[in-house]
């Protein structure tokens, strides 16, 4: 009887601790994907503009973890690389804007 009044609590406090930790999402890779280097004045960088192709309202912009300077604006990449999402707080988001952090494991400029 003392082991199941001790199991109930116990186990509804696991359950309330382990719902509130936070979890690093995991990366979703990426492989050949075309884009568009552009600059974005909110984070005063360059950056990598996937938009879908037949709509103007959805892009995904990736902001990668390597210096883009030896790139131009406007040039097409082909690109490669762990993607997460990006935490947008304090940037200027409109509708379709998808934003991700990306490791790029390889960007070339496109044919």
């Amino acid at each position: 009887m003392v082991r199941i009044k001790l199991f109930l609590p116990i186990t509804i406090l696991f359950i309330g601790l382990s719902a509130c930790m936070d979890e690093d999402p995991s990366p979703d890779v990426i492989s050949n994907q075309e884009g568009i280097i552009k600059y974005n004045d909110d984070l005063e960088s360059l950056i990598i503009v996937v938009s879908t192709s037949g709509t103007y309202d959805s892009q995904d912009i990736y902001i990668p973890n390597t210096d883009l300077s030896s790139f131009q604006e406007g040039q097409s990449v082909i690109f490669s690389g762990n993607i997460t999402p990006y935490n947008t707080q304090g940037l200027k988001v409109f509708v379709g804007q998808e934003f991700y952090h990306i490791s790029l494991s390889d960007i070339k400029v496109a044919d």
